[in-house]
């Protein structure tokens, strides 16, 4: 059994630009077992409307994960027009932070599924899902510990490899970044794609036999 435990942290006051978002842990479990975690930020549209301050606002300022996606928006603050066809300025936007699984778990479907949960119970009525495609090997170091020495090495091949998986989900790359945007008013497409990303059991339990074995045999 998978399962996802959220915390969810949210500050209340009108005084910092993080006043205007709620920030969503998910911890990953398979069983008992930690496996990975998920995070997000949803900003609170009406709020910031209310006390005069823009999406571009709240995302440009005192949070250097937040000034990274400025590029998302427009002078005024809003979401830019080429992002898609179909927008709406005054809804809430949806920041992927970081999806994190530990080496044995990886490539069977888990992050997949992950993303998709988070999205269909807290990216309700947002806008857009925005992020970065980072490959974890050059962001969080390189060890045997997290299994990163047997992830691709040439960050151009990996940040390319990255951004096809990102695409087949159905978002789109910015420009010519590693930025990435999802229109949630799609989100029925999500569904459909996600048929093509079935969770791999067998190898799952396979892997997880494997690693209670060898953490057993390290308490004898």
């Amino acid at each position: 059994m998978i399962e996802i435990k959220y915390k969810i942290k949210s500050r209340l006051g009108v005084f910092e630009t993080k006043d205007f978002y709620t920030n969503i842990k998910g911890e990953i479990y398979f069983f008992e077992e930690e496996i990975g975690y998920i995070e997000a930020e949803r900003t609170n549209a009406d709020h910031m409307f209310d006390c005069n301050f823009t999406l571009g606002q709240v995302f440009g300022l005192d949070d250097s994960e937040m000034q990274q996606m400025s590029c998302f928006f427009n002078k005024e603050g809003n979401w830019k027009k080429s992002l898609d066809k179909d927008y709406d300025p005054e809804e809430d936007a949806f920041m992927l932070k970081s999806l994190y699984l530990y080496s044995p778990f990886r490539g069977v479907g888990i992050g997949t599924y992950a993303l998709r949960d988070i999205i269909k119970i807290f990216g309700k009525q947002c806008g857009y899902l925005i992020g970065e495609a980072k490959p974890l090997q050059f962001f969080n170091g390189t060890t045997e510990i997290n299994g990163y020495d047997k992830l691709e090495q040439d960050r151009k091949k990996a940040l390319k490899s990255l951004l096809k998986y990102y695409k087949k989900l159905g978002f789109k790359q910015y420009e010519k970044t590693s930025k990435i945007y999802f229109n949630l008013n799609n989100i029925g497409d999500f569904d459909a794609i996600l048929e093509e990303f079935p969770l791999v059991f067998d190898e799952l339990n396979k892997r997880a036999k494997k690693l209670r074995a060898a953490k057993e045999k390290e308490s004898t």
